[in-house]
């Protein structure tokens, strides 16, 4: 019968290494802040393409206009490639690793860059071409005379051009401060680095890992 081992006291941190520890959580908050909002820009922007590409295929399906389909399609992609990211940077930031808060950085400049894409196409689309309604309308006298196919496009314009003209600058306020905000963060990080003992940045990467 084989003899049972005497348990062993885990190690016990001193008073200057429990300071140091306290002295890194506190450093690394600005760190798991960022964390929290890579969360939040993930999940939101997976639900966004989580809509957009059965949509897309939708559309696709019901035998709607090329533009239409694919550029739900497109959308999809590109929300579904933003998403993805920002879940890989937060990993990186979890890891205590700066490269994260950088690839967090352009990910939401170039989700901006998309953004403004769409709109403009979008605007575009509003500006040369007329809306399904007003050609149906067009296609019907008896209708026509009740509501004009032009006033249709004249509201049809007056919307799209509120919209798009309107998302532009949010974008460039909420991605663009987003990315700001990353970038601002990776100096804090490599600080946090510098100044916490080896083992305490590999205790804190245990935990949240």
């Amino acid at each position: 019968m084989p003899t049972p081992t005497a348990p062993v006291d885990p190690p016990t941190l001193t008073q200057p290494q429990l300071q140091a520890l306290r002295e890194a959580v506190v450093r690394s908050r600005k760190v798991a802040k960022a964390a929290g909002v890579a969360s939040f820009n993930a999940w939101s922007t997976a639900i966004f393409a989580g809509i957009a590409l059965p949509w897309g295929v939708l559309s696709l399906l019901l035998g709607s206009d090329a533009s239409s389909w694919a550029t739900n399609l497109l959308v999809g992609l590109g929300l579904t490639y933003i998403a993805w990211t920002e879940f890989q940077g937060r990993k990186k930031i979890l890891a205590l690793d700066p490269e994260g808060l950088r690839q967090l950085g352009y990910n939401q400049l170039v989700f901006m860059g998309l953004i403004i894409v769409y709109c403009l196409w979008q605007l575009y689309q509003v500006t040369f071409t007329r809306s399904e309604l007003s050609q149906q309308l067009a296609q019907d006298p008896a209708a026509s005379q009740l509501i004009s196919p032009e006033s249709i496009d004249a509201m049809y314009k007056l919307v799209g051009y509120l919209v798009y003209l309107t998302l532009i600058p949010l974008t460039l306020v909420f991605q663009g401060g987003c990315a700001w905000y990353y970038f601002a963060r990776i100096k804090p990080m490599r600080e946090h680095l510098e100044t916490t003992p080896e083992w305490a940045t590999r205790l804190q990467r245990l935990i949240v890992g």
